[in-house]
């Protein structure tokens, strides 16, 4: 199976880029509706789009992995197709229309062999299918759109990184002045989940004896309730943090609903995705960061942790 790039679709700069890019298709081909889907993490994500009461960009859609796949293969074609799919049924029946009598036109956005989603044009009550001119026109469009995808994935990437060596410079200057380690915890969640957005940002720590995961900071909604209810997580398998620790290696979960080993708590029920990672002094674990999140998708695969 060919992997989607892991990208921060639903940031300013990406939603930004997807209105910015449907502006040129109003004046190359004529159309009632558009959508422009997006691949990421096995799922879609739908980006932006035109002419479809009742679906609004970047929210949550009810598309199944077979969705995805059917998606995915049309991509991996590399040439438009002008039939409908279950991906375009489903467009339909969430926004209550009828594709009866409707045209459809399907654009595969792809970079350098990697899929990155489709771009679908619709005429309502129309019978002549779109021309292959008009097809070429559009492929022709699609890959200039994804040639700026890919560099606005490049600036978001380098923006993280940058963020995360900055982070990284004020969480030692921090380490170096601040003697109480109750209080560099809390400055260090504080940085984190204000540089980067996180919803909650949890700190654990390594009970030696206990051989038990202890948590001991905390920043986010309901940061006092959890903190007073306490939390003790065992160091195996059994859940994400415990697994980190028992392996001593990151785990990256973009939804949570999916994976058993998550745990989750009745304060955080709206939690989407998290990332957890290992701290370690050398070869010595002290503890595991955890990052969660309640929009969908928002880890891409290169996310690092300032202070792992």
């Amino acid at each position: 199976m060919v992997d989607s790039f892991s990208l921060d679709w639903a940031s300013i700069e990406m939603r930004s880029l997807l209105d910015s890019a449907l502006a040129p298709l109003d004046h190359l081909i004529p159309y009632d509706a558009c959508a422009v889907c997006l691949l990421n993490n096995e799922k879609i994500v739908l980006g932006t789009c035109k002419g479809f009461p009742n679906v609004h960009p970047f929210e949550e859609m009810p598309f199944c992995r077979e969705d995805f796949l059917c998606v995915q293969e049309l991509i991996k074609q590399n040439a438009p197709i002008r039939q409908f799919n279950n991906f375009t049924k489903q467009l339909f029946a969430i926004s209550e229309l009828s594709d009866e009598e409707t045209v459809c036109l399907q654009t595969p956005l792809s970079y350098q062999g990697q899929p990155l989603g489709m771009i679908f044009l619709f005429k309502f009550n129309e019978e002549i299918p779109y021309t292959e001119k008009e097809a070429d026109a559009v492929m022709a469009f699609a890959k200039q759109v994804a040639l700026v995808i890919e560099n606005t994935r490049l600036f978001i990437e380098f923006r993280r990184k940058t963020i995360q060596m900055e982070v990284a410079g004020q969480i030692s200057q921090k380490v170096s002045s601040i003697l109480n380690p109750d209080v560099l915890l809390a400055e260090i969640v504080r940085l984190i989940s204000e540089k980067f957005g996180y919803y909650h940002v949890h700190i654990f720590l390594v009970d030696e004896q206990a051989q038990q995961l202890i948590l001991q900071e905390i920043s986010g909604e309901k940061h006092e309730a959890l903190r007073n209810a306490g939390l003790r997580l065992a160091m195996d398998g059994a859940s994400i943090t415990g697994w980190v620790a028992a392996n001593r290696a990151v785990l990256l979960c973009n939804d949570v609903s999916q994976e058993a080993r998550y745990y989750s708590h009745q304060l955080l029920p709206n939690i989407k995705s998290e990332l957890a990672i290992p701290l370690q002094i050398g070869e010595k674990l002290v503890g595991c960061s955890i990052c969660k999140a309640i929009n969908g998708m928002p880890f891409a695969m290169t996310t690092s942790f300032p202070c792992s």
